[in-house]
């Protein structure tokens, strides 16, 4: 009764849970060394990981010493219908998804699949909508109207995230689509290599 095969075959199955004395708990992955001759030099092995992943491997005798066999243990949040109620509210206010895991300490795809599955659709009606690339343009036509700035200056200005060309490009662009105008030719206040010339 002492060949550690039978009590592999009558206990440490893959993929059950175990408790250590210390509390945490334990997922076999796999059994090595069961077929191996020499149990001396190659004894039986348990390999298993911990709930952050991490893995481990012990012999057979020492991993019994410490473990007692433990039902499935599956880690998931449970959700309440007012959380869920209070994520979408939130969601739908402006707030972004991931912001709201967060506070739940979960994957915003959680978060994302609960609200559908159990709250159905979301409204964003009421959503405030920002154009930030739209106020960025805005801005730099007026710049450029008012008070006559090359492109390089209002990049710095309005913190345009791309080159002074694709700026240009979106402003006249935009300027044509809404028929707003447009200074045209030299700025009066430009770059130059020694800093801005007045």
């Amino acid at each position: 009764m002492d060949d550690p095969t039978l009590v592999l075959a009558n206990g440490i199955k893959k993929n059950s849970w175990w408790q250590h004395r210390n509390g945490n708990n334990y997922r076999v992955i796999t059994v090595t060394n069961r077929h191996a001759d020499e149990r001396d030099r190659y004894p039986v092995t348990i390999v298993y990981v911990d709930e952050d992943g991490r893995e481990w491997s012990k012999p057979v005798e020492r991993f019994l010493a410490g473990m007692t066999l433990r039902g499935v243990v599956i880690k998931h949040r449970s959700w309440t219908m007012p959380e869920l109620r209070r994520v979408k509210a939130r969601v739908e206010a402006g707030e972004r998804w991931a912001t709201v895991a967060a506070d739940f300490n979960v994957h915003e795809s959680t978060v994302r699949k609960q609200v559908y599955t159990h709250l159905g659709k979301m409204d964003f009606s009421a959503r405030p909508r920002t154009f930030t690339r739209e106020a960025m343009l805005l801005k730099a036509i007026s710049l450029r109207n008012d008070e006559g700035l090359s492109y390089g200056i209002i990049v710095d200005r309005v913190g345009w995230p791309h080159t002074v060309v694709a700026l240009r490009q979106a402003m006249r662009r935009y300027a044509e689509h809404h028929g707003m105008k447009l200074l045209k030719g030299k700025p009066r206040v430009r770059r130059c290599r020694w800093g801005n010339g007045e």
